[in-house]
């Protein structure tokens, strides 16, 4: 009896796990490897039904290496809880993406509707983000370029871009917020006025590191 329940828990761990193995071949990167896994599980349970269902009928005696099949039912079950306990971790990752971009969705539309933008200055790396609405203040369609801090100067009304340089320098050297108001000049021409909001975040040591802020078309 002892020797049939392990074959039966085997089978029926081994058919779980490939079952389990088959579902990240659809949720994971990984397709081929999770598929020869899948398969390599699958024949093994297989087998083992086949054994079992002879012993069952009486076609055969069950030939039974206690230890070996313990081992093997040890496996199995550490194969099928650690893969079931990855499914759980993929499908809550994916929750969790699905519901940041509902609320990125929210925000640019929130944005849009508002006519405000974001943005962001990594000065590290000298990389910056701007949200959609932020492109389209600027005159460009949503990621139609790539943003910089020399960008944004560019598009600064040439009467103002020294003042605004200034302004922001000074806000960055004494790690205070900026509120002014200046135009910019579209790349079709158009002169809109804009207020721009911002502020430094530093590191450890108080060095200024970052820069972020909203810009809303005031004209």
């Amino acid at each position: 009896m002892a020797a049939n329940a392990i074959l039966i828990l085997s089978i029926l761990f081994q058919a779980a796990a490939a079952g389990l193995a088959i579902l990240l071949i659809r949720i994971t990167r990984h397709r081929l490897a999770w598929s020869l896994i899948a398969a390599a599980l699958a024949l093994m349970a297989l087998r083992r039904a086949i054994v079992f269902y002879d012993v069952v009928l009486g076609h055969a005696p069950l030939h039974f290496d206690f230890n070996a099949e313990f081992v093997a039912l040890a496996i199995s079950a550490l194969l099928a809880v650690g893969m079931m306990t990855m499914v759980g971790f993929l499908h809550a990752m994916q929750q969790r993406k699905d519901q940041l971009g509902e609320q990125e969705r929210a925000l640019a539309e929130a944005q849009r509707i508002s006519g405000v933008g974001s943005w962001e200055w990594d000065m590290r790396r000298d990389k910056v983000w701007w949200s959609q609405e932020h492109f389209r203040i600027f005159g460009y369609e949503p990621d139609s370029v790539c943003p910089s801090h020399s960008l944004f100067l560019d598009r600064i009304h040439p009467d103002d871009r020294k003042s605004v340089e200034h302004q922001i320098e000074a806000a960055r050297a004494a790690r205070h917020h900026y509120d002014i108001e200046f135009r910019i000049v579209r790349p079709d021409g158009a002169v809109r006025t804009i207020n721009a909001r911002g502020a430094t975040a530093n590191d450890k040591t108080g060095t200024p590191r970052r820069m972020g802020g909203t810009v809303q078309d005031i004209t």
